[in-house]
């Protein structure tokens, strides 16, 4: 005769416990465990840059109440992160630029009963380098004359389009021959020939918001003015 589910009733040495929930009539011994697995504290969200690897243990956010193995599972709302978990440990990998991925984590006890957390992930592009381009022609000029070489913008691109400052004055390997000067935006090149005729270089260098630089080597001739 099934029992009522309100009560409890001993036959011999073995209590059995009608559980509510479980079915009406319906019997769990005693000394079985219907706890759910628990997710502990929170799991921080992540700013990752493309192509950063993250790991992370798992055994400190999440337990069970009865110390039921858990089995652990965990998905990606979008594919620019990706997820993966070897017994215990998850790997969150940076793929591609997002700005906010959901990330699941679940356990499951062999009840299948579960815990959930959930956290975000977001990838950003790392910053990259100016890039110097092409070649820019050599500069030819006088003792004591100043020479305006034109723009030289042209010849340097940042890949993330930020705005470039140009180092003044660029450096000459011999100021004796040469010297330079160049606005910050790069707009204009100006070569000043001193009193030693000959040639030497003179190195343009750019570099962006975080200090990252890109150079150019220009060939700048002080010759005298009749072209000896």
């Amino acid at each position: 005769m099934p029992h009522n589910c309100r009560k409890s009733r001993v036959t011999g040495l073995v209590a059995l416990l009608v559980v509510s929930g479980a079915g009406c009539g319906e019997t769990v011994p005693p000394d079985i465990c219907l706890e759910p697995p628990l997710a502990l504290g929170n799991m921080p969200d992540l700013d990752m840059m493309i192509g950063d690897t993250v790991e992370a243990s798992l055994v400190d956010h999440f337990g069970h109440p009865c110390g039921y193995e858990l089995s652990y599972t965990a998905s990606s709302a979008d594919s620019a992160v990706t997820v993966s978990i070897s017994e215990t440990d998850l790997t969150i990998v940076a793929i591609a630029a997002a700005d906010s991925v959901r990330v699941n984590v679940m356990v499951t006890d062999s009840a299948d009963k579960f815990a959930v957390h959930v956290f975000y992930a977001g990838a950003e592009q790392p910053n990259r380098g100016p890039v110097a381009r092409g070649n820019i022609p050599d500069v030819s000029v006088s003792p004591g004359r100043y020479r305006e070489a034109g723009d030289i913008s042209e010849y340097f691109s940042d890949p993330d389009g930020d705005v470039l400052l140009f180092h003044d004055p660029p450096e000459s390997a011999d100021p004796t021959i040469a010297t330079a000067s160049v606005f910050r935006d790069g707009s204009r090149f100006d070569v000043f020939g001193a009193g030693t005729l000959g040639s030497t270089t003179v190195t343009i260098t750019v570099s962006d918001p975080e200090g990252l630089t890109a150079s150019h080597d220009v060939t700048v001739y002080n010759v005298a003015e009749d072209g000896s």
